[in-house]
């Protein structure tokens, strides 16, 4: 079995301002988003899963699963996509970036392979999302995701569910050659899911709280002036720590912002000598932005809590 996925994906701008898009199949707010392909085997279907594997969803809710109910045949392709138009809003931005996150959980043969693809204008062009992140700057805030086979035995996962989250914030910067930028008013995920020849009754693919993140060059801020300060770890689970690298300074304040561009933590530097450690095993997983400034210029420091 082979998945497929492209997406098609809003513009996003940096720390500024924020455009969410959330697909939670029991609400039909942006269920439009979704197109199954009209194909007469398309298996994709919006429901609650009745199988011997995919018993329910992440959250309990409806889910879009290749079939609800039946095991699926050999040799099929199944297609869906997500259909989305760049926010109005964002449209006179010059540099433009997105974010996808969806819970993830396939249950196939070792041959059934997940392929994820974006097209930035359309459906002319489409990048592997997995086999080229690095050479368009793709970045994950999770491990790379498992596409093929099955994620049911596989270390850090929620029985089974993979957290996927990644950006295309370095896109532009990454290749230049890339045949389109962030332009379009139009931006495509298609996902696929591809069976073998191999008999062995599987349950396929099943995805659920799928969110898409447009945003203003200032929210999706990448690092500046990281000659200032170091942070570690990164990811972080409990203390992030901050390492001044200027010697002394005055004037020093931390901020710590959520991707809704939230301030969620800010304070001085109270701690004596180089080091701040701020403890943000509170916090939400995700996304985060650091900056720091002093009387000798100002950085920013993008982390992820686990």
């Amino acid at each position: 079995m082979l998945v497929v996925v492209w997406v098609m994906l809003l513009g996003v701008k940096g720390w500024g301002q924020l455009y969410w898009h959330s697909i939670m199949f029991n609400d039909t707010t942006n269920l439009s988003m979704i197109v199954i392909d009209s194909a007469a085997n398309n298996k994709w279907q919006i429901g609650y899963p009745h199988k011997s594997v995919f018993t329910k969803t992440k959250d309990n809710s409806m889910a879009i699963v290749t079939d609800t109910t039946n095991t699926l045949p050999i040799n099929d392709t199944s297609v869906f996509y997500i259909k989305h138009y760049r926010n109005k809003n964002a449209n006179t931005i010059p540099s433009y970036s997105i974010s996808i996150s969806f819970q993830s959980k396939l249950d196939g043969d070792s041959n059934d392979i997940g392929i994820i693809e974006i097209s930035p204008d359309t459906g002319r062009h489409w990048v592997n999302v997995v086999t080229q992140s690095a050479q368009y700057g793709i970045q994950y805030f999770y491990p790379v995701p498992c596409l093929n086979g099955s994620t049911m035995n596989l270390p850090n996962t929620d029985s089974g569910w993979q957290s996927v989250y990644f950006s295309m914030m370095y896109w532009p910067a990454a290749n230049s050659g890339f045949p389109v930028l962030w332009n379009a008013d139009t931006f495509l995920i298609r996902f696929t899911y591809i069976t073998d020849s191999v008999n062995t009754p599987r349950d396929g693919w099943i995805i659920d709280n799928i969110q898409l993140v447009e945003g203003t060059e200032s929210i999706l801020e990448t690092i500046t002036n990281n000659s200032i300060i170091s942070i570690a770890p990164n990811p972080v689970e409990d203390v992030l720590h901050i390492k001044r690298k200027i010697g002394v300074a005055k004037n020093e304040s931390v901020q710590l912002m959520n991707m809704m561009g939230e301030v969620v933590f800010s304070g001085q530097w109270w701690v004596v000598g180089v080091e701040l450690s701020v403890d943000v095993s509170g916090l939400a997983k995700g996304v985060y932005l650091l900056r720091y400034s002093c009387d000798k210029g100002e950085a920013r420091e993008r982390f992820v809590k686990e």
